[in-house]
């Protein structure tokens, strides 16, 4: 009698992700063991390099905890999309809620783990990209809305995470301890060479931008936002900042329109 699919599909959960042998018993309920014990390796293999590729720095920084960690979170979180990569979307979150200890630890792990889930978004993000998408003009009509890149996203943290990617890149190890730091990050995806892009941002700049992307805005209402808010400056010099602001945001690619500032 041929086994079912379903009977098939727990000998492999439980091989994959209770990390349970096959036995005696299981490997005389089916013709082709060995096919079934090499297809049931090839599925964990898969799932291992997917989060190996996707959390790159998590690994660095739990080193040999890395596997175990994966695969109790695949446990905690299996499949339930088409995509591949979609299997890997919830690591950050099963760490709030899974992994106290751990956290305590190390706590920046959880923003480390969506600060890296944040480049698949952004590189994955169904936007098209086009010779018109990205203006650039020298007068301001009553018409001329600020436009986001459509891929952009944006990050709140408690910690750095720009600089500790790089000290994690760097160092290859997970014995740097990092302090809280608040950090006000965007990531998008580059609207010519398609790469992710991260950048920090004053927490200005952040809410200027944030403000942008809620709201369908002119550079009116980003001029009135940026004289109420940017204390500190006259009205005048707010309204400069803002351009300023938005005009480097235009030049990394997190904007796709600009308004030139003509020099006399």
């Amino acid at each position: 009698m041929q086994n079912s699919l379903q009977s098939i599909q727990k000998y492999i959960k439980d091989y994959c992700l209770e990390s349970k042998e096959f036995d005696t018993e299981i490997s005389t309920k089916f013709q082709d063991f060995a096919g079934l014990e090499i297809y049931a390796n090839l599925i964990w293999f898969g799932w291992l390099d997917l989060m190996t590729c996707v959390y790159p720095l998590c690994k660095i920084v739990l080193g040999d905890n890395f596997i175990a960690i994966s695969r109790n979170y695949l446990k905690t979180y299996p499949a339930n999309n088409f995509h591949f990569n979609k299997l890997a979307k919830n690591f950050s979150r099963y760490l709030l809620r899974h992994e106290e200890r751990l956290l305590k630890k190390i706590p920046y792990l959880a923003e480390l783990a969506h600060y890296e889930w944040i480049e698949i978004e952004c590189i994955e993000d169904s936007a098209h990209f086009n010779q018109e998408t990205i203006t650039f003009v020298n007068e301001l009509t009553d018409d001329f809305k600020l436009k986001p890149n459509p891929t952009l996203k944006l990050m709140h943290l408690q910690y750095p995470l720009i600089k500790i990617a790089d000290k994690i890149i760097q160092n290859k190890n997970s014995h740097t301890k990092f302090r809280k730091k608040e950090s006000f990050i965007i990531a998008f995806r580059h609207p010519q060479n398609h790469e992710c892009v991260y950048s920090e941002l004053s927490e200005f700049a952040y809410k200027l931008l944030s403000l942008a992307i809620n709201q369908s805005l002119q550079y009116q209402d980003l001029a009135l936002y940026a004289m109420n808010n940017n204390l500190g400056l006259s009205p005048q010099n707010a309204i400069i900042d803002s351009i300023v602001i938005m005009e480097k945001l235009y030049n990394i690619g997190a904007v796709l329109n600009q308004l030139k500032i003509l020099e006399t």
